[in-house]
Protein backbone atom coordinates (compact mmCIF):
# COMPACT_ATOMS: atom_id res chain seq x y z
CA UNK A 1 0.00 0.00 0.00
CA UNK A 2 3.00 2.69 0.93
CA UNK A 3 4.33 1.47 -1.60
CA UNK A 4 1.28 2.12 -4.84
CA UNK A 5 1.07 5.52 -2.96
CA UNK A 6 4.86 6.26 -3.18
CA UNK A 7 4.11 5.71 -7.22
CA UNK A 8 0.35 7.83 -7.25
CA UNK A 9 2.47 10.97 -5.70
CA UNK A 10 5.40 10.45 -7.89
CA UNK A 11 3.42 10.11 -10.92
CA UNK A 12 1.79 13.03 -10.19
CA UNK A 13 4.51 14.89 -9.38
CA UNK A 14 6.04 14.19 -12.76
CA UNK A 15 2.49 15.33 -14.44
CA UNK A 16 2.41 18.56 -12.80
CA UNK A 17 6.13 19.57 -13.79
CA UNK A 18 5.31 18.77 -17.38
CA UNK A 19 1.80 20.17 -17.30
CA UNK A 20 3.71 24.06 -17.17
CA UNK A 21 6.20 25.58 -19.26
CA UNK A 22 9.79 25.90 -18.22
CA UNK A 23 10.26 29.93 -17.62
CA UNK A 24 13.66 29.29 -16.79
CA UNK A 25 15.82 31.40 -19.32
CA UNK A 26 15.63 34.48 -21.65
CA UNK A 27 12.90 35.96 -22.48
CA UNK A 28 12.42 38.78 -24.77
CA UNK A 29 9.65 41.02 -23.20
CA UNK A 30 8.09 43.94 -25.65
CA UNK A 31 5.67 46.41 -24.05
CA UNK A 32 3.90 49.01 -26.21
CA UNK A 33 3.08 52.52 -24.97
CA UNK A 34 -0.60 53.27 -23.61
CA UNK A 35 -0.44 56.10 -25.56
CA UNK A 36 0.80 54.22 -28.58
CA UNK A 37 4.24 57.03 -28.83
CA UNK A 38 6.95 54.37 -27.84
CA UNK A 39 7.75 51.02 -27.33
CA UNK A 40 9.95 49.21 -24.90
CA UNK A 41 12.32 46.12 -25.57
CA UNK A 42 13.79 44.25 -22.90
CA UNK A 43 15.43 41.07 -21.80
CA UNK A 44 13.59 38.93 -18.38
CA UNK A 45 15.77 36.66 -16.96
CA UNK A 46 13.84 33.51 -15.21
CA UNK A 47 14.89 31.13 -12.44
CA UNK A 48 12.77 28.87 -10.29
CA UNK A 49 14.72 28.54 -6.89
CA UNK A 50 12.89 25.85 -4.59
CA UNK A 51 10.05 26.08 -6.46
CA UNK A 52 9.98 29.92 -6.43
CA UNK A 53 9.89 31.35 -10.16
CA UNK A 54 11.98 35.06 -9.93
CA UNK A 55 11.90 37.25 -12.75
CA UNK A 56 14.15 39.82 -13.43
CA UNK A 57 15.24 42.61 -15.96
CA UNK A 58 18.50 42.41 -17.19
CA UNK A 59 20.06 45.38 -17.52
CA UNK A 60 23.85 46.83 -17.62
CA UNK A 61 23.51 47.65 -13.86
CA UNK A 62 22.52 44.44 -12.84
CA UNK A 63 19.35 42.38 -12.65
CA UNK A 64 16.10 44.42 -11.38
CA UNK A 65 14.00 41.31 -9.73
CA UNK A 66 10.20 41.54 -9.94
CA UNK A 67 7.80 41.38 -7.70
CA UNK A 68 4.98 39.12 -7.01
CA UNK A 69 5.59 36.88 -9.15
CA UNK A 70 3.06 33.34 -9.83
CA UNK A 71 2.07 31.57 -12.86
CA UNK A 72 -0.55 29.38 -12.62
CA UNK A 73 -3.51 27.90 -15.49
CA UNK A 74 -0.93 29.05 -18.13
CA UNK A 75 -1.45 32.83 -16.54
CA UNK A 76 2.19 34.89 -15.77
CA UNK A 77 1.62 37.63 -13.34
CA UNK A 78 4.42 39.96 -11.98
CA UNK A 79 4.61 43.80 -10.93
CA UNK A 80 7.27 46.01 -12.13
CA UNK A 81 8.61 48.69 -9.25
CA UNK A 82 9.43 51.86 -11.18
CA UNK A 83 10.39 55.26 -10.00
CA UNK A 84 6.75 56.66 -10.12
CA UNK A 85 4.57 53.51 -9.90
CA UNK A 86 4.32 50.02 -9.69
CA UNK A 87 3.09 48.05 -13.32
CA UNK A 88 1.02 44.80 -13.15
CA UNK A 89 1.46 42.31 -15.76
CA UNK A 90 -0.64 39.52 -16.39
CA UNK A 91 0.14 37.09 -19.68
CA UNK A 92 -1.36 34.32 -20.96
CA UNK A 93 0.17 31.56 -22.43
CA UNK A 94 0.55 31.06 -25.97
CA UNK A 95 1.65 28.61 -28.32
CA UNK A 96 5.63 27.19 -28.36
CA UNK A 97 5.90 28.89 -24.69
CA UNK A 98 5.23 32.81 -25.84
CA UNK A 99 3.23 34.84 -24.15
CA UNK A 100 0.65 38.07 -24.59
CA UNK A 101 -1.72 40.24 -22.11
CA UNK A 102 -1.24 43.69 -20.95
CA UNK A 103 0.42 45.65 -18.32
CA UNK A 104 -1.54 47.91 -15.91
CA UNK A 105 -0.08 51.11 -15.33
CA UNK A 106 -0.93 54.91 -13.96
CA UNK A 107 -1.30 56.20 -17.74
CA UNK A 108 -3.19 52.76 -19.34
CA UNK A 109 -2.95 49.47 -20.46
CA UNK A 110 0.14 48.17 -22.85
CA UNK A 111 -0.07 45.35 -24.72
CA UNK A 112 2.53 43.14 -24.29
CA UNK A 113 4.54 40.03 -25.38
CA UNK A 114 6.63 37.50 -24.19
CA UNK A 115 8.80 35.22 -26.28
CA UNK A 116 11.60 33.03 -25.24
CA UNK A 117 14.86 33.90 -26.40
CA UNK A 118 17.90 31.77 -27.56
CA UNK A 119 20.53 31.48 -24.96
CA UNK A 120 23.05 32.55 -27.55
CA UNK A 121 21.20 35.73 -28.48
CA UNK A 122 22.74 39.21 -27.39
CA UNK A 123 20.95 41.16 -25.00
CA UNK A 124 18.74 44.26 -26.68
Amino acid sequence: MQRSLFFLILLTASLAAQAQPALDGRWAFHLRMPDGHGEMHLTLTGKTVQDTLRLNIASDQGDLPLDNVSFRDDVLRFDMPTDHATILCTLYKQEEENFTGVCKGPIGESPTTLKRRPEHADQD
